[in-house]
């Protein structure tokens, strides 16, 4: 929840500044595929397969960070991206070392008031036994701020840095705004 917020504080941040959004649409970017098929896999782990934990959603959640990775890695030259793969790196790490679900600090759950209930998969809970649990959900937004309350790890924190200096950047990049074609006419001389 920490990354959507502050992906769309960004974005009405620079939109107010007089960002031009349609820029993010430009296609500097390579392997879009990868990150769509990340989308799709997250949805089908959250949305579809949570409540079947027989069908492994964990497993479709750690294919969509190794899709999210494939998409940062074929765009290694976007310097704005560097603090995002970072985040996602550390991210996709926990994940993995924890066999496709984020481990969560007790402590960070209990100040966030999340409730768990039983034979149902969670992308983050708290682990009887958390592998790396630093790089895990580690910190939390308190119950008391609402809809907002939730734990998030240090991979969060920079993954929401990371697409906020990426997103500034290219809104305000007019290099990326379609170059005019002039025509002209060539004149005989006779």
């Amino acid at each position: 929840m920490l990354i959507v917020v502050l992906i769309a504080l960004a974005l009405l941040v620079a939109h107010l500044k007089g960002g031009k959004l349609s820029r993010l649409g430009h296609p500097h970017l390579h392997g879009l595929r990868f990150l769509g098929v990340a989308v799709v896999l997250q949805v089908v782990a959250w949305k579809l397969l949570a409540s079947h934990t027989n069908w492994h959603p964990e497993y479709f959640y750690l294919a969509s960070w190794v899709c999210l990775l494939a998409f940062l890695f074929q765009n290694t030259k976007v310097k704005s991206l560097r603090i995002l793969t970072l985040g996602t790196i550390l991210n996709s790490i926990a994940i993995a070392a924890n066999g496709g679900t984020m481990p969560m600090d007790r402590g960070a759950a209990a100040h966030a008031g999340l409730r768990f209930r039983s034979n149902y998969w969670y992308n983050s809970m708290p682990l009887k036994h958390p592998r790396i649990p630093v790089l895990g959900d580690y910190w939390a937004i308190p119950q008391s701020w609402g809809l907002l309350a939730n734990a998030f790890s240090i991979g969060d924190v920079l993954i929401g840095i990371g697409f906020s200096i990426w997103m500034w950047k290219t809104v305000f990049d007019e290099s990326l705004d379609p170059v005019e074609e002039t025509n002209t006419e060539l004149s005989d001389a006779a």
